[in-house]
């Protein structure tokens, strides 16, 4: 068991715990030259191989879309086109080549020189269209550009494919809001089928959280773009928690990612609103869509009896972030005290369970709701110098009750 934990430790370090477990008698030191010559030092060479495809993509794009006024239209395309091609090709022969030979450093030239002709092809689109002054009433390029992504990720499933694709969708998506002002509904179905697909089908860390991210930017865009009420927002991202308690305990990537980027998502927008209800102005002139509170309301009733019938009651707190009060007079006040309501709760549950991720939770979000009563009764009356410093005294003293705690239990755990 102690053996298998340090599969993923760097060498060194594992040479120097292995001479401990030697002095404490728990393993031989020929147990330990064994398990020495079997661990393998990696090799990172392949981070200079994906840096360089990196570096090269922006400088295509740079070059793309500079004045080429010198050259005649056709040669550029066909230069462009040709170089997507030949990369294609060295990309399909070294990603099939590392298949056979199981070598690290092939398969990571093969998918960058697929990278580089994927990023190519989106290169020679947007040359075209720049050659030709078309004028785009949406981002249909940057869809065509997202399917293409997905069928290359299919033919050559990673990691860093799938990223590649779902970042240009999330800046198709948001060059559409900000040029456009339009929230394309086609380079979002791309991203809720296509790439949410691919990431519940294989449910990897990586792939979960950029996705879950992806699915807070569209969320913002479509805040902006359907309606002129900031609180629209919050609907969303709790569609985004939901989706994280329905998910199957298998899928344990996907329930993590959607959990944490929902959780810590509105926790910041709860900052923000704390702030833009204090404006009298913005709350004599906030617009109250019933539309919002009926699908809200239907939404978390069903969420919480589903909390009850599965006896979860632990998810209520969680809940409660999602309970919206900024039609109330004071409602800042109500959100400051659910943020506190949240935070002490999983600092509490992380101390009594022990689970790292639980305690990070709550001591992050106790920060952040001690910043924000901070900055909002203490900055407009308090000396600037005075308040960073007892801004800095107040987290000392929290540092040190936190790490009281800790070992206080430590040597529970001791006993």
């Amino acid at each position: 068991m102690m053996i298998r934990g340090c599969v993923s430790m760097n060498k060194h370090k594992l040479k120097k715990e292995g001479t401990k477990w030697v002095e404490n008698k728990l393993i031989t030191e020929d147990q330990l030259h064994a398990i020495l010559a079997t661990y393998k030092q990696r090799n990172h060479s392949y981070l200079l191989i994906l840096f360089a495809a990196l570096l090269v993509s922006l400088g295509v794009l740079i070059f793309v879309l500079s004045d080429w006024a010198q050259v005649p239209n056709l040669i550029r395309i066909s230069v462009m086109l040709l170089s997507m091609i030949v990369l294609y090709g060295f990309g399909d022969y070294f990603y099939k080549k590392s298949t056979a030979a199981t070598e690290t450093y092939p398969y990571f030239l093969g998918v960058s020189f697929l990278l580089l002709g994927y990023v190519f092809f989106g290169a020679t689109l947007l040359l075209i269209i720049h050659m030709y002054n078309v004028v785009l009433l949406s981002v249909w390029p940057y869809t065509i550009w997202g399917l293409i992504g997905l069928l290359l990720y299919v033919m050559y499933p990673h990691v860093l494919i799938y990223i590649t694709g779902l970042v240009i969708t999330m800046f198709g998506q948001i060059y559409s809001g900000m040029a456009l002002h339009h929230f394309d509904i086609f380079i979002f179905a791309v991203f809720l089928i296509g790439y949410t697909f691919i990431a519940y089908k294989h449910h990897q860390k990586l792939t979960s959280y950029v996705l879950a991210i992806g699915f807070v930017i569209q969320s913002l865009i479509a805040t902006w773009m359907f309606t002129d009420s900031y609180y629209w927002f919050m609907l969303y991202i709790f569609i985004l928690y939901v989706a994280s308690y329905l998910m199957p305990k298998h899928k344990q990537a996907l329930e993590t990612s959607f959990f944490y980027i929902s959780i810590y998502t509105i926790f910041i927008f709860k900052m923000f609103e704390t702030f833009i209800l204090q404006d009298d102005y913005f709350f004599q002139n906030v617009i109250f869509e019933p539309v919002f509170f009926i699908l809200l309301g239907i939404s978390w009733v069903t969420t919480a009896s589903y909390i009850f019938y599965q006896q979860d009651y632990a998810r209520l707190i969680d809940i409660s972030l999602f309970i919206p009060f900024f039609f109330l007079p004071f409602g800042y006040m109500y959100v400051i005290v659910s943020m506190f309501l949240f935070s002490l709760f999983y600092v509490v549950k992380g101390y009594q369970t022990q689970i790292n991720k639980t305690m990070i939770t709550g001591i992050v979000t106790f920060l952040l709701s001690t910043l924000t009563v901070y900055v909002q009764f203490a900055w407009e009356t308090l000396n600037k110098s005075l308040f960073f410093i007892i801004g800095g005294l107040l987290l000392f003293g929290l540092s040190y009750l936190l790490e009281k705690l800790r070992r206080k239990r430590e040597q529970g755990d001791g006993q």
